[in-house]
């Protein structure tokens, strides 16, 4: 005997095949069928999917580098949905996943099976560092007279590195916020926070 002696019965711990009925006793004197009791149900109990991810990369990258790809466990008949936190990414319903908000954030994967259970999976966290900006701006004009130079000022910003080239090739010691440019090229600087 289950239940509490109520006319509904709640079991979470049911398994598959489990045969569920009910008997009612009547306390009136002369009832005919008493007791009485009810159909069989049997219980179909489906199983919960896994839901785990497994990182393929740093968690900790700079944007634009897509150095991290989220994968989901993989099975017959699942299907996925990716989570930033407790909300729903659009679209993003593979079993893989590459976070590329800046910033740091909880990803999930919500894994349901062909029996429409669910299981939402533990948390990775992911920081995603943004990138800084890179700009040059010159203290005269760019057309300059042999003897002459230019001076070359990269933005500022706190904790920032420099690093300049001319064309494709680094200048060697050129590592300041400024570089004076004395000859004719393509000056570039490479900016890292």
């Amino acid at each position: 005997n289950v239940g509490t002696n109520s006319p509904t019965y709640t079991n979470a711990s049911l398994i598959n095949n489990d045969q569920v009925k009910c008997i009612m006793t009547s306390n009136l004197p002369g009832v005919t069928g008493n007791p009485a009791t009810s159909n069989t149900i049997g219980m179909q109990v489906n199983a919960v999917p896994s839901a785990t991810i497994t990182p393929t990369g740093p968690t900790t990258y700079c944007s634009g580098t897509n150095a991290l790809v989220l994968t989901a466990n993989s099975g017959t008949g699942l299907t996925y949905q990716w989570k930033k936190g407790t909300a729903n990414i659009n679209n993003a319903t593979n079993i893989n996943y590459t976070p590329t908000a800046a910033g740091t954030f909880t990803y999930k994967v919500l894994v349901t099976n062909s029996s429409g259970c669910t299981k939402l999976s533990p948390g990775i966290s992911v920081t995603v560092n943004p990138l800084p900006a890179a700009g040059i701006t010159a203290s005269g004009p760019l057309n300059i007279c042999a003897g002459d130079s230019v001076v070359l000022t990269a933005n500022s910003g706190t904790g920032l590195t420099y690093q300049w080239k001319k064309g494709t090739n680094v200048i060697s010691g050129a590592t300041g916020q400024t570089y004076t440019a004395k000859t004719a090229g393509s000056y570039k600087v490479l900016v890292a926070n």
